[in-house]
């Protein structure tokens, strides 16, 4: 029987058979509201102006309230369309992952890993097998192949025939 109880410094104490562990409380986590991308996962989604648009030669720039101008309606739709549909979609997203993800670790903890753990126990009878049949009918065949082939030598001699290539023409 497990039985939990609170303390004043974050930490959650569980009393599990009769065992008295701490913990994290995880109702107390926190996110940081500046750095959103702390592990950098999406550094390729870090779009500026200067990487899409550029004009390459002083000739032939365009006029400036045209750039600055462009520079901002780029910015400011980018933003706005991004926070609009985050909006519309970034909790019903946050909804489904959570229950995708909490579903998955419930089947790897309590179907995959144990159904993997009975087939390593499963698979114990036949190693013996077949260490045994390795070793009475592969094992001699290889020892009588090394047996055969450990004395070769191999010689390698430089020169041996005529120096002079003239006597030929």
């Amino acid at each position: 029987m497990a039985s939990m109880a609170a303390s004043d410094s974050g930490n959650i104490n569980l009393n599990v058979g009769g065992e008295a562990v701490k913990g994290p409380d995880p109702s107390e986590t926190t996110i940081d509201i500046i750095d959103r991308d702390p592990a950098n996962m999406n550094a390729h989604l870090k779009v500026s102006f200067e990487e899409i648009f550029a004009e390459p030669h002083p000739t032939i720039f365009s006029f400036d309230g045209v750039w600055t101008t462009s520079y901002t309606v780029f910015r400011n739709t980018k933003i706005w369309c991004y926070r609009i549909s985050t909006l519309l979609c970034a909790v019903p997203a946050a909804f489904v992952w959570g229950i995708y993800f909490a579903l998955l670790a419930c089947c790897s903890i309590w179907c995959c890993r144990p159904c993997t753990r009975a087939f390593e126990m499963e698979l114990q009878c036949f190693k013996g097998f077949y260490a045994a049949i390795i070793g009475t009918f592969v094992r001699p065949c290889y020892e009588a192949m090394g047996f055969l082939f450990y004395n070769f030598r191999i010689f390698l001699h430089n020169g041996g025939g005529p120096k002079d290539n003239s006597a030929c023409s």
